[in-house]
This record gives C-alpha cells, structure tokens and sequence, in this order.
C-alpha cells in the first residue's frame, strides 16, 4: 500500500497572503518561506480499506501520525504460518459494488457462454421495422402513418436509437402541416434530442416554443426546458419555471440548484445565496454541482474570500450535516479557494468512528424493538427461539466478534463450506477472541458442503447457536453484537439494507450505518489476511483549524452505500 500524492502548484493569490507548496510522494515538503494562513494536502489512498495510515504520514492505531509505516493486518504473523485463504474486505468503500458487479457477470458470461449463441433478437413491432434513417416529405410520412399516436411512438423511436435530428425535424414539419399545430409532447422530447446532440442553436429554438406554453407544461416537460434555459444566457427565463414547478410538485433540489448554479455563473450571488437558504429551509441536499459553483465563483473569491469566509464555511458545515461526498472535482474547488495549494501532513487526529454510549444505547434500544421484538417476529423467528437465543447469550455473552455461518461458508464453491468456515474461526480463535457462530440446523447434517469433523472441530473453538431452518439469522447476529457492546465485530456478507431502511428515523439509520461501517466485515476468496476495522469515521470532520473531506474520485464508480477513501485536508495557520 501507498499513497499517490497529487502534486499542485498554483501562483500567489492577489492578496499575497496565500502560499502554495507541494509535497512528493512519500518525500518532504518544500518549505515555505512563510507561513500560510490555510495550507491543503491532497491525500490520495491506494489502499482499497480506505486506511488513513501508510506512507507520507497518516493515523496509528491510537490516533497519533505515524510516518512510512505500513498498514498490517490482524495482529503480527510467522512468516512460516500458513497464510489464510479468504480475504476480507470493507463493503463500504467506494467501487467495490461495481468490482463485485464486474465479477458476478464475468462468472455469468463464462457460465453460460454457449446460451448467448443461441438467442435471437426479438420481433419487433411492425411499424419499428422500416422506420427511415433519412429525412422524408410530408407525403412520404403520411404514406408511413398507419396507427393512433403514430407521431409520438416514431419521435420516441428516434430518440432511443440517437437518430439524427434532421429526421425529426422533418416529422415536426410533417405534423405542422397536417394538424397546424406541434404537440407539446413532440417538442419535449425534440428538446431532449437537441440537448443530446449538442445543437445549441435547435436547442434554444425549440426551448422557445415550449416557454410560449410555459403555463400547459407538465413537470417533466417543464423540469427539461429549465435544464436548457440555465445553460444559456437567457438564464432568468428559469425564474417562472422555477416558480412553476413549485406550483406543480413543490420545492426540489434538482430545479433550485440548477437555477442558482446559474445566477452564480452569471454573477448574480445575491440570488444564488436565496436559492441555497431555500434548500437548507426546505431540508434538502444541494447538489455538488452548485456547491462547485460557489467555491468557483470570481464573485466568491480574491479579495472578496476575506468577507464571506464565514458563508462559506457553512457551506462545508452544510455538506457535514447531509453526510455528503464531494465529487473530486468539488474537492478541488475546495482545495483552491481555501489557499489553492497542497499542505503538508496536518498531524491532525481525525475523530474516531465508535459511537458515543448515548448514541449507541439509542441504536442498541431502537433496533432490538423494530428488526427482533417488532410486529413481524414471526417472519422471522419464533418466540421460544428468541427466548433461548436471548438465554443462550447472556450465559456465553458477551462476545468480541460474531460470524454468519452459512453466509461465510458461502463465499466459495470450491471448498466445502464447513472447511471454509472452520479456516475463519480457527484464525480469529489463535487471536484470543471470544466467538459466536450463527448458522442453520441443515449445517449439522453430514453432507459434502458440511463435514461433520468440520464442525465438531469448530464447536471446540467457538460457541455456536443453530437456528430453526426456516428462520432469519440477521436479527439474531444484530441483537448478539449490539448486547455485548461497542467492543463486539461481526463478519458476514449481508448488506442488511432492508434493516436499515426498517428503522425509524432517518437520523437511527445514519447511526446504524456508521456503527454497521465500523464493525462489519467481509469475506473474500483470496490468499491474503484479514485487514482492521477502520478507526476513523469517514464523514466531513471539523476543528477549530482543521477540515478533514472524503471524496469521490473520478476513477472511481462508489455505490450509494459505499464511503470514499480519497480525502482532502485543510488547515489554517495563524
């Protein structure tokens, strides 16, 4: 593992009272001749964990900077050990759904390879087999005309397939001349052709036609058309869009965010401020792109940065308070308006991922009620099972780490699934920690997949619950770990989503997935050791000098239940 550190360099500012220097990779920084009021390094993690510990300083285990170290995994190894096959993995970091993805349809491709050969296109529908790819005169297009909608079926037919806007001019001059008049309908996704291809001049034409109906539109129609207008210089014919789609379906952040990135490209900051106060009143996200606009303004920045440094600090202070992720391009517009430049290692102690014991007491009380004591306990268990579960847990509890059995026995079909799980606990068990296997009464059956050896020699090293075939094991491991505390892990491939979004508010399901990030891990296949836990919370983090921003790389395609591992660092120097 590595750090890549970015290297940047930009010119003095107006003021002369910032200062930019770079750093190498794993290398000293050049030193500045003076000190800087805010310096920005660009931490850019090779480590797929997301650990903010390797090369060119990061965090130890206690929270202290460490320099050229690097990450190791679960307690120190012999060399001569046999290395364990399965590798774990954070599901949270950023571009592991789409490796996952990747994977699962490479695996289908080679399965089924000889399917695909087979297959044949599907009929299509008569009038789709001879549309033109050319443009056409009105009586050849009246020759074509031959069922109800016929004019809207061919316009969309010819926006799927990316045909070229002459084609579709030509039935928009075909449509005029036999009804006088082109439907609001046609011109929508006319517009949207335009906007695809790229022709501005179509473009603005036809945007023109739908604002002459402004008050006939319907939301998608409407929501297009102020898509367009924001690009042009013609921006404040949004105004009464805007206030339309109000008026249609209430305040959104898609519509009011492009509306204000626009004032702002314009120069209008005064309405771009009241469009981003309405979206904090409203309890919505702004999006990254306006967020981007603000930090890039020349209204915002120079010599006018000294006087609203306040506002846009809030702006980050806002991004926190949504758990946002900038995109690496909102990270750069950070990074050059807090002194454009790049900062040595801050030595600064990011906050650490565990919960506090208010919050956790409220996790652990509200999620023991909703997913195991709730109104469905019969879907998933029954209540003499929950009762010697909850038996069984105070007489062994509480644990360090919790294992779904059936889940990691299979991660692999190679190896029987009692051998696989047996590796796993025989590792975690030479580390001293107190163990508890979940699984299914199926697994004690002696079979190919489940070696009774296997897990006569598992019950030695771990206490294990087996649960009715027929029952859910997730609740079981969520009530173990949360009822043995902070200190407890559990390993398992489940997402759990579904319990997640089963919770009450959306503020308990933000402290579900945070304490889910710092006490799940996965199971891969591979011949390398499980990683740690992270130590440190991947939101935006803030101190009286420090701002420490996870975000999203370009190179990489984050889920929406993955976290960043790329971070930027700002700090202020008196």
């Amino acid at each position: 593992m590595a750090f890549r550190s970015l290297r940047l360099f930009h010119r003095l500012a107006e003021s002369k009272a910032l200062f930019v220097y770079g750093m190498t990779c794993c290398g000293s920084a050049h030193e500045p001749k003076w000190a800087p009021p805010w310096s920005v390094r660009w931490r850019f993690h090779s480590n797929e964990h997301g650990e903010a510990a390797d090369t060119c300083g990061g965090l130890a285990d206690d929270g202290t900077v460490k320099q050229n170290k690097r990450a190791h995994g679960w307690g120190k190894r012999n060399q001569n050990e046999q290395m364990l096959k399965y590798h774990g993995y954070s599901p949270f970091m950023a571009g592991q759904a789409k490796k996952r993805a990747d994977t699962c349809e490479a695996m289908s491709v080679d399965e089924h390879e000889t399917d695909f050969e087979d297959k044949t296109p599907k009929t299509q529908h008569p009038l789709f087999q001879n549309l033109p790819n050319h443009p056409l005169s009105p009586t050849e297009w009246k020759d074509l005309k031959q069922k109800k909608n016929f004019e809207l079926q061919v316009m969309l037919f010819l926006h799927k397939k990316h045909i070229h806007l002459d084609t579709a001019k030509s039935l928009l001059t075909f449509v005029a001349l036999e009804t006088q008049e082109v439907p609001t309908s046609l011109l929508h996704i006319y517009l949207r052709m335009c906007l695809k291809a790229g022709d501005i001049t179509e473009t603005h034409e036809a945007a023109q036609l739908l604002l002459e109906r402004v008050n006939y539109l319907d939301f998608s129609s409407c929501n297009t058309l102020l898509r367009v207008l924001c690009t042009s210089e013609e921006w404040q014919l949004c105004l009464p869009l805007l206030e339309h789609l109000r008026n249609l379906v209430g305040p959104r952040s898609p519509s009011i965010c492009a509306v204000a990135t626009a004032a702002l490209r314009h120069g209008d900051v005064k309405l771009a401020w009241k469009l981003y106060a309405e979206l904090i009143k409203c309890g919505l996200q702004p999006t990254d792109e306006l967020l981007k606009a603000f930090f890039s303004s020349k209204e915002l920045g120079g010599k006018a940065a000294v006087n609203c440094r306040q506002d846009m600090e809030g702006l980050l202070w806002s991004m926190e308070a949504a758990g946002m992720y900038p995109s690496e391009s909102l990270a750069r517009a950070v990074a050059k308006w807090f002194e454009r430049g790049i900062c040595p290692d801050c030595h600064h102690k990011l906050s650490h991922i565990r919960l506090t014991a208010e919050e956790f007491e409220d996790l652990r009380n509200k999620t023991m009620a909703k997913l195991i004591q709730g109104t469905d306990v019969f879907n998933r268990t029954t209540p003499q099972e929950l009762e010697r579960f909850d038996k069984f847990v105070r007489e062994k509890g509480p644990f360090t780490i919790v294992i779904d059995g059936l889940n990691v026995g299979n991660v692999s079909v190679k190896t029987a699934n009692s051998k696989i799980l047996l590796d796993v606990v025989t590792h975690l068990a030479s580390q001293g920690h107190q163990l508890l296997v979940l699984g299914r009464k199926h697994m004690l059956r002696s079979n190919n997949r489940w070696q009774t050896e296997d897990m006569r020699k598992l019950k030695k090293l771990a206490d294990c619950f087996f649960t009715d075939n027929i029952s859910k094991d997730d609740p079981f491991l969520i009530y173990a770990c949360l009822y043995s505390g902070q200190a407890c892990r559990f390993i398992t491939n489940d997402l759990m989503r579904d319990h997640k979004a089963g919770l009450c508010d959306q503020h308990t399901q933000l402290i579900f997935f945070k304490w889910q990030r710092s006490h799940q891990l996965m199971l891969d296949y591979s011949t390398k050791l499980m990683p740690n836990f992270h130590k440190h919370d991947v939101v935006i983090q803030a101190s009286e000098d420090l701002w420490h921003i996870p975000h999203d790389a370009n190179t990489v395609q984050r889920s929406t239940y993955e976290v960043p591992y790329h971070w930027l660092c700002l700090r202020k120097y008196h």
